[in-house]
């Protein structure tokens, strides 16, 4: 169900145009940003900014419709991570060279496992933003 102009803008402006997931900026991808349904339509989510998120295509395709995922450590089914209920750096801290994610709780960990958050592309690019000087960004 696709959102009006007017609420994805409104997201956008929420996410400071970056993935609300890995962080990774709209303005140097190839391809748009979704706006994701974190809790997916087929399980009663609606259309209202509170269970929208921005997302690039990588992180959008791999939460799919899930809402849950095992911690890597504990084995724990919790939630994803909740782009507009939870803190991001409450759950999300990166790594000394800022080019990967850590995962603070069960649900950064669960997060960063079930959405690849550190797949190859991605630390990749953060690599050369970071050698540009725009990353980590700094309205992140």
């Amino acid at each position: 169900m696709a959102v009006s102009d007017a609420i994805r803008a409104e997201v956008v402006a929420l996410a400071r145009g970056l993935c609300e997931y890995c962080r990774c900026p709209e303005r140097y991808s190839s391809t748009t940003f979704s706006i994701e349904h974190i809790t997916p339509t087929t399980k009663g989510g609606t259309n209202d900014v509170g269970n929208l998120a921005f997302a690039c295509q990588g992180c959008n395709n791999r939460k799919f419709v899930a809402t849950t995922h095992a911690d890597p450590v504990s084995g724990e089914v919790v939630a994803l991570f909740h782009a507009r209920q939870d803190v991001w750096e409450e759950h999300f801290a990166w790594s000394a060279d800022h080019l990967e994610l850590m995962g603070l709780t069960t649900v950064g960990r669960a997060s960063i496992a079930r959405m690849a958050l550190n797949r190859p592309n991605v630390v990749e690019l953060r690599r050369v933003l970071a050698n540009a000087g725009v990353h980590p960004s700094k309205s992140a």
